[in-house]
This record gives structure tokens, C-alpha cells and sequence, in this order.
């Protein structure tokens, strides 16, 4: 991925989870970060509050959430935003897709 300041960037991932897990959701931002530029904010939303999110957290160039509850059959898109240290946003999905397992 290209680094522009102050650039806007957009990556997915795909997953699946059971109604009644609670999972991590983890993002390495590494790929995107400038040598010493780090993580100053993360912010974490769902498409839906069906899903419930917690326990949002920075650990070096990873960020994560921990996404519990949904609907079977439905798909949910976690958003996380963040802002570096050098004034850049970028922008993370992971699409969910809540079955039985």
C-alpha cells in the first residue's frame, strides 16, 4: 500500500463466528506504518447492534476488538479507523458472517 500523507486507505478481511463466540479480531498495520510512525488512535464500529463490540486495544502496530453476539446468517462489517502519529487515517474492514457452527 502506497504512503501518502494524510492518504485514506481501505483493506478487507473475511471471517466467520458463531452466535455465542466472543472472538478477537486483530489488524497488523505494519504494511502501512513509516519508519517510527505509530498508532496514535483506533477506533472500532459495527454495521449493525446486533453484534456487540469490547475490549478495543493498540499493541504496537496491531490493533484489536473482541466482537461477541449476531444474528444467524447475517453479515456484519467491523470498521476500525485509525489515526497515526504522522496525521494519516487508514481504514480496515473485516466482513463477518455469523452461522451455526
Amino acid at each position: 500500500m502506497p504512503r501518502y500523507p494524510n492518504a485514506v486507505a481501505v483493506d478487507s478481511y473475511n471471517s466467520t463466528k458463531a452466535v455465542g463466540e466472543t472472538l478477537p479480531y486483530n489488524i497488523n498495520w505494519s504494511d502501512m506504518l513509516a519508519s517510527a510512525e505509530t498508532i496514535s488512535t483506533s477506533n472500532w464500529t459495527v454495521s449493525n447492534s446486533e453484534m456487540t463490540l469490547s475490549d478495543s486495544q493498540i499493541s504496537g502496530t496491531q490493533t484489536t476488538i473482541k466482537a461477541s453476539a449476531g444474528k444467524n446468517g447475517y453479515n456484519y462489517v467491523l470498521t476500525n479507523t485509525i489515526v497515526t502519529s504522522n496525521g494519516n487515517t487508514a481504514v480496515r474492514n473485516y466482513n463477518i458472517l455469523v452461522e451455526p457452527k
